[in-house]
Formats: structure tokens, C-alpha cells, sequence
């Protein structure tokens, strides 16, 4: 049985831990106030004792977090990616979630939502109500709102999307961060970049 208990970072602890803080989502090296550790039995160690988690204070905005050394997430979780600008609240919303969803590692739930932005989009363009995915992707390549190269990723995002909401397919962290990341910058080039002109 494992056995948690509270103490001050010792001279042998680091005093910091490099995390991407959920408040301010700048990457740094977090000033460690308070360590949980655990005492336990390890099969082949012994007893052993290990950090489970700290408390962390942001140097750049001092607000403070849990991190969790085994799965190296803080609560609450940080957000993935990089805020847009200028983007409709709606749209933003799902955005926003996508963000909140890989940063939780909810990778599946991310590759849905960034399908589900991109209806967002096609609808806010101008695009009917209740057609099917692919006439969504078909109307925002043709009238213009993604750069040429970009229709592989377009429909990268629809099969993924199709993978995971009609077949059971679930997705990982590297899937999720790439469609993620097209997203942002299908974002950027539709909204932020016309409204900064």
C-alpha cells in the first residue's frame, strides 16, 4: 500500500519544475512550494520513496498549480496551442475546447471537436445548414478560406473525425496536436490575419 504524505522540497529536491502553466500558458520552470511524496513497496526497489506531486508557483503570472509527476499534467489542466484572435464566439468556443481537450489529453475528443469547428466555420461563411461533412470541406476550399495546399488537411480532419464518431477509432497525442495545430492556423488565416490588415 502506498502511503502519501506532504513535505517541504529538501537541499536534494529540485526547486523547480519546467510545466506550460494553465493560467498564463507560457512554458517555465515553476518555483516548487510543497511536495507529496509517497513511501511503498517497489517489486524489484524495496521501499522506495518518490515525489508524486508538487505544488508549483508560475513565475510569470505567481498563480499556483498541482503537478503530477507520473502522467507530467498540472491541475487544472493547461490549455494546447495558442488563443486566435477575431474569431466568432461560437466558433471560438469549440476552439477553446479543442485547446482545453488536448491539454487534458482527451486526444479523441479533440479530433471531434476540431471536425465539429470546421462545420463552424463552413455555417459562418455562408454555407447551408445540415449538409454532410464533406460538402463543409468542399465549400470552404472552393470559396477560397484555405490556402490551396491545404485541402489534404481538410480531409485528414474529415476521415479522422469519420474514424472517431462512426467507427470506434480512437486517437493519441500526436494525431490530436496536428489537427489541433492545423486548426489554429486555418483559424489564424481565416479570422486573425484579414482583421489585422
Amino acid at each position: 500500500m502506498l502511503e502519501l504524505y506532504w513535505t517541504h522540497p529538501s537541499n536534494y529536491d529540485p526547486k523547480t519544475q519546467t510545466y506550460s502553466c494553465p493560467y498564463c500558458n507560457q512554458t517555465v520552470a515553476g518555483i516548487i512550494h510543497d511536495l507529496i511524496k509517497f513511501d511503498g513497496n517497489h517489486p524489484s526497489l524495496g521501499k522506495t520513496t518518490e515525489t508524486a506531486y508538487s505544488v508549483i508557483e508560475c513565475p510569470a503570472c505567481h498563480k499556483p498549480s498541482v503537478y503530477k509527476y507520473g502522467e507530467q499534467i498540472t491541475a487544472p489542466f493547461g490549455k494546447a496551442l495558442r488563443s486566435v484572435n477575431h474569431v466568432p464566439e461560437k466558433i471560438n468556443a469549440v476552439y477553446e475546447e479543442v485547446r482545453a481537450g488536448i491539454g487534458a489529453k482527451c486526444y479523441t475528443s479533440a479530433v471531434i471537436l476540431s471536425r465539429t469547428a470546421l462545420m463552424h466555420i463552413a455555417v459562418e461563411k455562408g454555407a447551408p445548414d445540415n449538409l454532410n461533412f464533406q460538402k463543409y470541406v468542399d465549400f470552404i476550399c472552393s470559396a477560397g478560406y484555405v490556402p490551396p495546399n491545404a485541402k489534404g488537411w481538410m480531409d485528414k480532419i474529415r476521415k479522422m473525425g469519420n474514424g472517431a464518431v462512426h467507427d470506434l477509432e480512437i486517437w493519441g497525442q500526436e494525431d490530436a496536436e496536428l489537427i489541433g495545430k492545423f486548426l489554429m492556423y486555418l483559424l489564424i488565416f481565416i479570422y486573425e490575419l484579414p482583421s489585422s490588415i
